[in-house]
């Protein structure tokens, strides 16, 4: 998890000589690195600088990659990680960190501090602690030197005591404390941002840290403190294994599948998979640590086995993977990554591929075209990624990625599936990130990108002068996006038979972003929606099959603004909110438009419909609302505006091409025509205002 997730609270028990030390009143700003500010009330704020003084009053907020250091009249010092809010409580030792990662630091015999979160309180006198907190996942409290009384909130006579070099992890909603368990010490301090010398300058307890790093040393050097080979990188509370043990890993990866054997069959096959197949694995699926970088020079044959870049041996590895099927393996993140069994829109398609060659990496980024050979495996090819993927293209990305990842030379930026039937990319945590001017490109495979994390956004992102260029080329085949957060295209270019893209959260699509379908184009999102800075979707070349473009915003507004939609049916469906229709032009042999929630509203300003059979723009809901806030026009034979409100604005005129065609079904007619209020705009025939018959809401046809 990413320390701008991160959320921690802190308060400490009143111990013995706790309750005779003076109140903080304020602390002083000692350090501010990038981005610091000094917030008053809940959303006032400035520029922090180095003297500033903090009361109860008032917070400081760090942001990305930024720290900060302020310092108690007491001496008593704090520390604040990237993304962290941290407060005062007025009249008393405690200290508030709303958000981030904090390190807190009494001097001895000088009292102590209460530092509280949701869950726990923990009581520090004379101490040096670390602590990070995510409401949504975690608390983590490390004693560097010291120790440190914790009880929990809700029943204070819970209560533990923690000393240097433990650390706890636990849920802010646990009922009870875990075993803690020892961390590194000299790692810790050598690694830590909050503890860089560099940075903050010494922190003003050498000795007592000194005295916790030889009593550690002493137990290791008596055998009661062992090494592991497990390491928490950053924040968060990912374990995984030491550089070092990952590339004896790496040594041991089992040698490739003989290439003149064909790969086994969905019943007689070897996965190595976590799912709920009826087929359970017999060994260990094979893993891939550290960053992979596939490049030009790279092979990936499909029996299955990769030769790549990998960051941990620095040269090209060849390194195994395993076949997958959706059938007798289960879902793909329950398989692969060991997460709950859950229904995926993708499934379907994963399910009728069949066999799979997949390769499980940590990390992998693509920079270029390798080598696909399909002859002796399967032609459906899985990669799939712990911690993110990233496809680049155009630049030369040489420099420091992650953990020190130096990318070799940039390759071709563009991946070519002519030896492939269906490719899949799926990241368990982090995004998936198609930038610059990477390109996939084939004729009819089915291309699917699929995150399951809270940080899954699924993004092609280009700078505007990339303008026209195409990333998702495959114009006889589909393109198929399951996202478990936000799907956000920016200059994007799309080409396919039929595109489907569901987001879990958000779908925005920006800045020329351009989707081109020969047959279907499904856009979900399960908040809200939008299109927005002449962004299209269209028809892809010739028409072979009519196309239907479908967009729905399940839980937010869905909204339209400055961007063309033109096929042969469009269908638009806000389901809880509203529809929003600006500056646009929406045109297709059937148009639809529906707002479907109890208070849903239509709002239409400056778009032209081109309807060349039907157009309905319907608010549904027993308070819905159609309303024209700027002029509109309305072209075609048949139209049907149907709510329980239908309003135009003063001064707004809808021109309408067919008169005899315009049907309006309502209950409150807050428009000029036929005697309608004259505080109101008016359907016009674009010279004068056009008879509308009066119809009830009630006697709508059907949408």
């Amino acid at each position: 998890m990413k320390t701008s997730a991160l959320l921690l609270l802190i308060l400490i028990l009143a111990a013995p000589g706790l309750l005779s030390a003076a109140v903080f009143k304020t602390a002083e700003v000692t350090r501010v690195l990038n981005d610091v500010r000094v917030v008053q009330g809940e959303s006032n704020s400035a520029t922090a600088k180095i003297g500033d003084v903090i009361t109860g009053s008032t917070a400081v907020a760090t942001g990305v990659s930024s720290r900060a250091e302020l310092k108690f009249p007491d001496q008593t010092l704090t520390r604040l990680g990237a993304n962290t809010l941290f407060r005062l409580e007025e009249g008393t030792r405690d200290i508030d960190l709303k958000q981030g990662v904090l390190l807190l630091q009494v001097p001895k015999q000088l009292g102590g501090a209460r530092v509280r979160t949701a869950a726990v309180t923990a009581a520090v006198t004379g101490t040096t602690i670390l602590v990070e907190y995510d409401p949504n996942g975690y608390i983590k409290i490390i004693v560097i030197e010291g120790e440190i009384d914790l009880f929990m909130n809700d029943k204070p006579s819970n209560f533990t005591t923690i000393k240097a070099g433990d650390m706890i992890i636990m849920k802010p909603d646990a009922k009870v404390f875990p075993i803690p368990v020892q961390v590194d010490l000299k790692r810790l301090i050598k690694t830590s941002k909050l503890l860089n010398p560099d940075e903050f300058g010494p922190i003003g307890n050498d000795k007592q840290i000194t005295d916790a790093l030889n009593q550690q040393g002493n137990l290791k050097n008596k055998g009661e403190l062992l090494n592991t080979a497990f390491m928490l990188p950053g924040s968060g509370t990912r374990v995984t294994f030491t550089n070092e043990v990952r590339r004896e890993l790496l040594r041991f990866q089992d040698p490739p599948r003989d290439p003149n054997k064909n790969p086994p069959s969905d019943n007689n096959r070897n996965t190595g998979g976590s799912g709920s197949g009826s087929n359970p694995p017999t060994t260990p699926r094979p893993f891939i640590p550290g960053t992979t970088i596939i490049s030009d020079s790279s092979s990936i044959v499909t029996n299955p086995h990769v030769t790549a870049y990998n960051s941990l041996v620095e040269v090209d590895v060849t390194s195994q993977g395993f076949y997958y099927s959706r059938t007798q393996d289960g879902p793909v993140g329950s398989a692969i990554f060991g997460n709950a069994p859950a229904p995926s829109p993708l499934d379907s398609l994963v399910a009728s591929a069949g066999l799979w060659s997949a390769f499980d990496f940590e990390r992998l980024i693509i920079v270029g075209n390798p080598a696909i050979t399909s002859a002796t495996g399967t032609r459906n090819l899985l990669l799939a990624s712990r911690n993110g993927i990233d496809l680049q293209g155009l630049f030369p990305n040489t420099g420091a990625i992650g953990d020190n990842v130096v990318i070799p030379p940039a390759g071709s930026g563009d991946f070519n599936l002519a030896n492939l039937d269906n490719f899949m990319l799926t990241s368990n945590t982090g995004p998936i990130a198609v930038t610059n001017t990477f390109e996939i490109f084939g004729d009819n495979q089915n291309i699917l990108f699929q995150t399951f994390g809270s940080d899954g956004d699924i993004t092609i992102n280009s700078p505007s002068s990339f303008l026209g260029y195409t990333h998702i080329n495959v114009p006889n085949g589909s393109f198929n996006v399951a996202a478990s957060r936000d799907v956000l295209f920016s200059t994007a270019g799309i080409r396919a038979g039929t595109v489907n893209v569901n987001a879990k959260r958000d779908i925005n699509l920006s800045n020329n972003t351009d989707i081109a379908a020969r047959n279907n184009i499904n856009l979900i999102a399960n908040r809200s929606f939008t299109i927005s800075s002449s962004s299209q979707l269209r028809t892809l070349g010739e028409v072979i099959d009519p196309l239907q473009v479908y967009i729905a915003a399940r839980g937010g507004d869905l909204s339209v603004l400055d961007s063309d939609i033109s096929a042969d049916n469009v269908n638009l469906e806000s389901t809880l909110n509203n529809i929003v229709l600006t500056n646009s032009n929406i045109s297709a042999d059937v148009i639809r438009a529906r707002a479907m929630g109890p208070n849903g509203q239509l709002l239409i300003n400056g778009t032209t419909f081109n309807a060349y059979s039907a157009l309905k723009l319907y608010a549904e809901g027993s308070n819905g609302l159609v309303r024209f806030t700027g002029n509109s026009n309305i072209n075609g034979p048949s139209a049907t505006i149907a709510a329980k409100t239908v309003t135009i604005d003063s001064g707004v005129s809808v021109t309408v091409s067919n008169p005899t065609g315009l049907r309006v079904h309502t209950d409150t007619r807050n428009f000029s025509n036929n005697g309608g209020p004259n505080t109101f705009g008016a359907f016009t025939d674009g010279e004068s205002p056009i008879d509308v018959p009066d119809n009830t809401f009630d006697s709508r046809p059907g949408y």
